[in-house]
């Protein structure tokens, strides 16, 4: 999970991709030297871009270890978005020894000070029983925290949760509702949630047609090929003329997103 909320990021990618020669690799340095000079000097902010930067390779050589030494500087001084950052490192095993215990501390140091992104993550942790008991109560904790600020991630976890049962009783509409959310957000697995839901007609009417532009949307998304192959399922339940609208459909769906998004 790349995760980048960083304006500087922004303005030396472009720096590199636009500037030409030898000045301009000079200037990255200048850039690069005064952000370690100001992280050295304990600015959590600056602590927090160089790890990005060295954690998404952008402007210097990809490096997780350097990463996680100027994520720790910032953590360390309480940045929840940098505790995350280390959650994540520790989950992954990237530049350190894979580690679902340290991963759950990060986490909750994060998630205590309300980041999202973390409180899903322990969801996620509680969910599939990595490095806690598995507890779909705690789970569904978590994500509801996580979704009162809008975590698309969190919505569709909760909506899988009422499809499944899991932690709470089986409520198909409340399934659809969090699909819904989490979908008009962009998430392509809760698209294609929401396509099965329409292609099984499982607590809404089915309806072939919808869950083509779901599942097309979806796949568009992120070309997943179980999205695509569940959305060429459902264009063969389509006449030639239903298939033509559905996909006129999917494609103003798609680009209301993408454009919502931005």
């Amino acid at each position: 999970m790349k995760l980048l909320r960083l304006a500087v990021v922004s303005l030396l990618i472009f720096a590199c991709g636009s500037a030409r020669g030898n000045d301009a690799e000079s200037e990255v340095a200048e850039v690069i030297e005064r952000h370690i000079k100001g992280g050295n000097q304990g600015d959590t902010s600056t602590q927090l871009q160089l790890g990005s930067m060295y954690y998404c390779g952008l402007a210097v050589p990809q490096d997780y270890g350097k990463a996680f030494e100027w994520y720790s500087k910032a953590a360390i001084q309480g940045n929840a978005f940098a505790q995350t950052q280390l959650g994540v490192m520790y989950y992954h095993g990237e530049g350190v020894p894979q580690d679902y215990g340290k991963a759950f501390e990060w986490y909750s140091k994060a998630a205590k000070q309300g980041n999202d992104i973390s409180q899903t993550q322990l969801g996620l942790l509680y969910y599939y029983g990595d490095g806690v008991p598995q507890d779909f109560k705690k789970a569904f904790g978590w994500f509801s925290k996580a979704t009162k600020q809008g975590g698309a991630m969190a919505q569709v976890k909760l909506g899988l949760m009422y499809s499944e049962g899991k932690g709470v009783p089986q409520d198909f509409k409340r399934a659809f509702e969090w699909y819904t959310k989490s979908a008009n957000q962009g998430n392509a697995e809760a698209q294609m949630q929401l396509g099965l839901m329409y292609w099984k007609g499982q607590g809404i009417p089915q309806d072939y047609k919808k869950a083509y532009v779901l599942l097309s949307v979806s796949s568009a998304t992120d070309g997943q090929e179980s999205h695509i192959a569940h959305r060429d399922l459902a264009a063969e339940k389509l006449s030639p003329e239903q298939l033509v609208e559905a996909q006129a459909e999917a494609t103003a769906l798609f680009e209301k997103i993408q454009k919502w998004k931005k």
